[in-house]
């Protein structure tokens, strides 16, 4: 067993790699300049933009580039600096860890507490109405993004209702309607399979 976690934790090392190498390589060539973001609203000339440039190291050919970031990101854990803030995107990164933790949690509690059930009362009561309804659902949930059932959650509860709030991390309130929203695909998912486990 030990040998089988080691050894998927050393195969994910070159999906890392792959993974950082295509999104730096999108980033690198999707339109835009860096320069002018780092420089906000300020009004700037070229050449104050080559300085900026020079001094973040965008001038540098790609594959330079793309060197320096994967040796920083896998050697040091250095993810570089933020284009907008310009600070480190290490700490910025770990400044919301805990709130993707507790939501994480909280929909994982979500799925296992709700779906397992909703899939067992599908299997007792195969090809009846519950068992319709529940696949029903089952396939709504499981078909729609997380960002779309994200964004139907907040106009409900927080802009119609005011149920609940739109944002923020204060209180246990603000991670309902993102725990919500990432579950309710899990939920389906876990519902579907348990039913057919149990069939």
């Amino acid at each position: 067993m030990i040998k089988f976690v080691i050894l998927r934790i050393l195969m994910m090392i070159p999906l890392l790699l792959a993974v950082t190498i295509v999104i730096f390589t999108i980033m690198y060539f999707v339109p835009g300049d860096p320069a002018s973001v780092a420089a906000g609203m300020y009004i700037v000339t070229d050449e104050q933009l080559d300085v900026i440039r020079e001094t973040m190291g965008l001038n540098k050919p790609y594959h330079v580039r793309l060197g320096e970031y994967v040796q920083g990101v896998f050697l040091r854990l250095d993810f570089g600096t933020s284009y907008t803030f310009g600070t480190p995107v290490g700490p910025e990164l770990l400044s919301r860890f805990w709130n993707t933790f507790y939501i994480a949690v909280f929909s994982l509690v979500l799925m296992v507490i709700v779906g397992v059930p909703v899939g067992v009362r599908a299997a007792v009561n195969a090809n009846k109405a519950e068992d319709r309804i529940s696949m029903f659902f089952s396939l709504l949930f499981g078909s729609m993004p997380t960002f779309w059932v994200a964004l139907l959650l907040a106009l409900l509860f927080s802009l119609i209702l005011g149920w609940l709030p739109s944002f923020g991390a204060n209180s246990f309130a603000h991670f309902i309607l993102p725990s919500v929203a990432v579950a309710l695909n899990g939920i389906a998912g876990i519902a579907r399979q348990t039913r057919s486990s149990m069939l």
